[in-house]
């Protein structure tokens, strides 16, 4: 994904609540704007991640782990030719963010084991991707400790000053590069240990 967009570095944006559903979301596609979909993996926070001075760990922020899902993240290409968007614009824009569709938690399930989930994502039932934990970051859970890390160092969290928070939700990464689709769409990720969530574009 870094690759893709251009950039050689992780990056961060934010998932609004009113943006977020679950189990089978509906994407509303807004006028003529491209609607794109992600393989992902996500989070629930059971603990806070607050500001520190030392940097944090994978084993800081498993242990703050609650749930793990899958998800799909729904992004929307607002630009005439997003490849020659510059790092500051993107961060504007949030990384093309609008909406997170997540699956249904697995009980019990160990954070650690994020690293060895398969997962394919699929529209109107042909696979258009495939890969596996360790594609993020060579380990999911260390996506999750940049960004805790980074935010700690500027002070803030999704709440500014607040730190990262119990009960919110954090997508750890796409297991494959963005797949474009049409109005009418049907999306499906399928990953072998947490199972499938699906999402339509309308």
């Amino acid at each position: 994904m870094q690759a893709y967009l251009g950039i050689d570095n992780p990056c961060a944006g934010v998932v609004f609540a009113g943006t977020l559903t679950t189990a089978h979301g509906e994407y509303l596609q807004r006028g003529d704007r491209r609607v794109g979909v992600e393989c992902e993996i996500a989070v629930r926070l059971a603990a806070d991640l607050p500001p520190r001075a030392s940097a944090y760990t994978r084993d800081d922020v498993a242990a703050a782990v609650g749930e793990c899902m899958a998800s799909i993240e729904v992004v929307e290409d607002r630009y005439v030719d997003y490849t020659a968007l510059d790092t500051p614009t993107l961060i504007a824009d949030d990384f093309f963010n609008a909406g997170l569709v997540l699956g249904t938690p697995v009980a019990g399930f160990d954070p650690f084991d994020l690293v060895r989930v398969r997962a394919s994502m699929a529209v109107d039932r042909t696979v258009v991707g495939e890969g596996t934990g360790s594609d993020v970051m060579g380990h999911p859970l260390d996506a999750l400790a940049w960004l805790a890390t980074n935010l700690s160092e500027r002070g803030q969290g999704m709440t500014a000053g607040q730190g990262m928070t119990a009960g919110q939700v954090i997508t750890l990464g796409s297991l494959v590069k963005t797949e474009w689709v049409a109005r009418g769409s049907r999306v499906t990720v399928s990953n072998d240990l947490l199972g499938a969530v699906a999402a339509s574009v309308r």
